[in-house]
């Protein structure tokens, strides 16, 4: 499931956003390793689940660690419609209602790759996991892995992106 669009943060380009491209047998953290076996459990013979089998009735322990991002595709864009408190924890601000253009005034370069990975998960219909560091902040979580998530309302046509993010404290900037 490699992705050359997305860069490994240590390589001499500098670190990307978004951190490498990993498997998903490679997910340890918990809360993504659930989004990731409850989005293959409940797909079915679908391309992809609804928006309703992720209903926070059925994920209630992974809601903090939620980004839910809305397909704009009339507008080539993305709309992040709910941010949980832990990615507002480790990113330091709360994106609820932002486009994926706004995210260019915290890290130049990042809305750009938020928008070319999205739009990846969108055209694959498939998840994507990443892992990395946080590059774009300076606090101690920022060591994370995520899985990007396409949904759709009709199991075909993706109209709805959860991400689900959990972050750890990077040994590193701790000592």
């Amino acid at each position: 499931m490699s992705d050359s669009s997305v860069t490994n943060p240590d390589t001499a380009a500098g670190p990307d956003p978004l951190g490498r491209t990993i498997e998903p047998a490679d997910v340890t953290m918990v809360h993504v390793r659930a989004a990731l076996d409850r989005w293959w459990e409940v797909k079915g013979a679908r391309a992809c689940p609804t928006r309703d089998d992720f209903a926070p009735r059925h994920i209630a322990k992974m809601l903090p660690f939620v980004t839910l991002f809305r397909c704009r595709p009339d507008e080539g864009d993305y709309e992040v419609r709910i941010v949980g408190g832990m990615a507002v924890e480790a990113h330091g601000f709360n994106a609820t209602g932002w486009r994926t253009g706004q995210f260019e005034t915290v890290y130049p370069g990042y809305g750009t790759t938020v928008r070319a990975t999205l739009d990846h998960v969108c055209a694959t219909r498939e998840p994507m996991c990443t892992a990395g560091r946080l590059a774009h902040v300076n606090r101690e979580f920022s060591l994370y892995e995520l899985v990007m998530l396409p949904l759709a309302a009709d199991g075909e046509t993706v109209d709805h992106i959860l991400v689900v993010a959990q972050y750890a404290i990077d040994p590193l900037k701790s000592s």
